[in-house]
């Protein structure tokens, strides 16, 4: 492989006089010409900065070069999950690590003519980023704007049918239309990480650095608004970014343009009576979370409804030892018996329990297992 380098500009010369004798370990981006050809230039690199990296992305970096320093050909990773989630993150990383491990970086933003064949030409360790790659490249590659073949093009290209060795890296938003030559194939892509939303250890770890009162109270809601809900570092970020500026946390979350998943989430509960336990279990999604909520709840081998819970989600907190959501008893607004049981006879029914003879209310997201099915819900 030869490059001639003219300015911020490199071509790879397929003969001819020779000029570097490879890439200096840079970041470029891909240039197409009809009259010109193919062309790479410099772009700021992409680095994270002063931004504090979360979560295991060091780690899987790490490991990416880790395993791309001990095989003899190309290592392709998938990058998985809706914006927002660190996948950009990521990719800054990944670009700033091989800069500084020596291997240039090469960022396909645009589908061009013939860039697949145009990457295969060069023959030096590098790593190829394609961002939001499903956009760019249609699964099909039967768009009138996409005459290259989409994303089949790539294939002899990730299998490392050309000479040179390369590290892939594939962000994409929307797995369902990647190729399905690129899924469940770890010769083709041998990573496939996922990125989910934020662990409660996140969320404190976020808030420790970043809010300026650093109260204890509101990372706990904090933590409690992870838990039910989907959240990213740009929620995270923004709602905090409001904290700091000094408005409450309810008024945060209301008047940002966050768009908080709504699915309904299944949640176990648990409370004790007198030192009877009971159990149900409820249905909730973010409406539930601004209102009184109330719970139909049975001892255990009991048909019938021993107890109704009423509560509000905004007493909700966080146990850090056990890792479970609950209401304290005081914050309980009402307990009532429904049906006698335990200590309990038939004078009690139907009057209002005493909160000092109740433990906390406790919940859990519930994990179903087995076959996954929830006929036995209903």
């Amino acid at each position: 492989m030869q490059v001639s380098n003219h300015g911020i500009d490199y071509r790879i010369i397929d003969g001819g006089t020779k000029f570097l004798e490879s890439l200096p370990p840079k970041v470029y981006s891909i240039h197409f010409h009809q009259m010109m050809g193919y062309w790479l230039s410099e772009r700021k690199e992409l680095s994270v900065g002063d931004f504090k990296i979360y979560g295991n992305t060091p780690k899987r970096v790490e490991k990416a070069f880790r395993t791309f320093g001990m095989r003899d050909r190309n290592l392709g990773i998938l990058l998985s999950g809706k914006k927002g989630m660190g996948k950009s993150v990521f990719m800054r990383h990944m670009a700033e690590e091989s800069v500084r491990r020596g291997f240039p970086v090469i960022v396909v933003n645009e589908n061009i003519p013939g860039i697949a064949e145009f990457i295969s030409k060069i023959e030096q360790e590098c790593v190829v980023l394609f961002d939001e790659f499903e956009k760019i490249f249609l699964k099909d590659g039967d768009s009138e704007d996409d005459q290259q073949g989409g994303q089949t093009q790539f294939l002899s290209l990730f299998d490392g049918m050309d000479s040179g060795k390369k590290l892939f890296v594939i962000a994409i938003n929307e797995t369902y239309r990647l190729s399905e030559f690129f899924i469940n194939r770890p010769g083709r892509f041998y990573y496939h990480f996922c990125f989910e939303y934020l662990e409660e250890n996140e969320v404190r770890e976020y808030c420790a650095d970043n809010l300026k009162s650093n109260n204890a109270d509101t990372i706990d809601k904090l933590a409690v608004i992870a838990k039910f809900h989907d959240i990213n570092y740009d929620i995270l970020s923004a709602i905090v970014t409001e904290l700091n500026n000094g408005y409450t946390l309810r008024e945060s979350v209301n008047d940002l343009n966050i768009d908080i998943d709504e699915n309904q989430k299944y949640y176990d509960f648990e409370i004790s009576v007198d030192g009877i336990t009971l159990t149900g279990s409820k249905w909730l999604n973010d409406r539930d979370c601004n209102d009184q909520m109330y719970l139909y709840m049975s001892q255990e081998g009991c048909m019938k409804n021993n107890v109704e819970v009423y509560f509000s989600m905004d007493d909700v907190k966080y146990d850090n030892n056990a890792g479970n959501l609950y209401i304290p008893a005081d914050k309980l607004n009402r307990v009532l018996l429904c049906y006698p049981f335990g200590n309990f006879n038939s004078d009690d029914s139907g009057d209002n329990i005493d909160v000092k003879r109740c433990s906390r209310l406790t919940m859990r997201p519930h994990e179903f297992t087995g076959t996954g099915t929830l006929d036995y819900m209903f």
